[in-house]
């Protein structure tokens, strides 16, 4: 398929992406998978979940499910680690998936006019970007000694270099 430049390039950034998402979550203990900060706010768990539940969520042409508070898909508490990585494996997919059967002209609207999916794709990996960091700092506080190394560096160089951005408002295609 030609005219791929952009959707390859958002795969690229995807892969960047999933590993941040991932490092906060690599030998987590069930405890501090589900550990409650203060009340109002969600665990790592859930934040991984409500970070990859999205994707699914946001390009599936029918809804999979109705939206819940937090996390957006339902679950079954306490989440279980194979559960948390099940969800971002799913989101990871509908990103792959979606980039895999456009090319960069189906990025920008679809055919019945409306925003396309390439306005969504890049909220979600900058969304994933801030949840990676945001799990990595409640991580560190769990475990002083865990490290986050160079994920953030590395998702934030990605999306910074990214050539592809998405129209304005004002281009006339529907839907922000």
């Amino acid at each position: 398929m030609s005219g791929r430049r952009h959707c390859d390039e958002l795969l690229s950034v995807l892969a960047v992406m999933e590993r941040g998402l991932r490092a906060p979550l690599e030998g987590i203990s069930q405890a501090h998978l589900n550990h409650v900060f203060a009340p109002n706010k969600m665990t790592i768990g859930q934040t991984a979940v409500h970070t990859m539940a999205w994707p699914r969520y946001f390009l599936s042409e029918e809804k999979p499910w109705e939206v819940v508070e937090w996390t957006c898909r339902p679950c079954e508490y306490p989440l279980a680690t194979a559960f948390v990585s099940a969800v971002i494996d799913d989101g990871v997919d509908a990103i792959r998936e979606t980039l895999e059967r456009i090319n960069d002209a189906g990025l920008e609207a679809r055919p019945d006019g409306m925003k396309g999916p390439g306005y969504i794709i890049c909220r979600v990996l900058l969304h994933t970007m801030v949840h990676a960091n945001q799990m990595s700092y409640l991580r560190q506080l769990l475990g002083p000694d865990w490290k986050f190394g160079r994920h953030f560096g590395d998702m934030a160089t990605a999306y910074i270099r990214v050539s592809y951005h998405t129209e304005p408002p004002q281009s006339g295609v529907r839907g922000f």
